[in-house]
């Protein structure tokens, strides 16, 4: 039968990042293939980095810029947003508020696997 869980489970900021992650779904969870998370991004911009997953992101709340090696993009809630697997890329709070988003890995990996390009 299908589990249904949320972990309660924050992640904690780290020196590299303010982001918070709150994991969703993933391999605990029996979601074998797809890590699905709740971020929290706070003002700033993390430096340029990639995954070795596809990424997609859907912005909950809040407003920003998506930085690529192809150049940026405004968003803004309701975006959604698609990172194949090795895209440079940087997400930046541009305003006030924390910046709430929806994301998806897959295959499956922690929020915070990343690596700086």
């Amino acid at each position: 039968p299908p589990k249904r869980s949320a972990l309660e489970q924050i992640s904690e900021p780290t020196p590299l990042s303010k982001r918070t992650f709150k994991v969703l779904l993933d391999r605990e969870q029996g979601c074998k293939r797809v890590t699905q998370f709740i971020g929290v991004i706070p003002p700033g911009r993390a430096p340029m980095h990639h995954h070795t997953y596809e990424e997609a992101i859907y912005i909950l709340e809040g407003e920003g810029r998506l930085w690529t090696d192809e150049g940026d993009a405004r968003f803004a809630p309701g975006t959604s947003i698609y990172l194949p697997r090795g895209a440079s890329h940087s997400l930046e709070n541009e305003g006030k508020a924390n910046i709430r988003i929806l994301g998806a890995f897959h295959p499956a990996e922690p929020p915070a696997t990343r690596y700086e390009d």
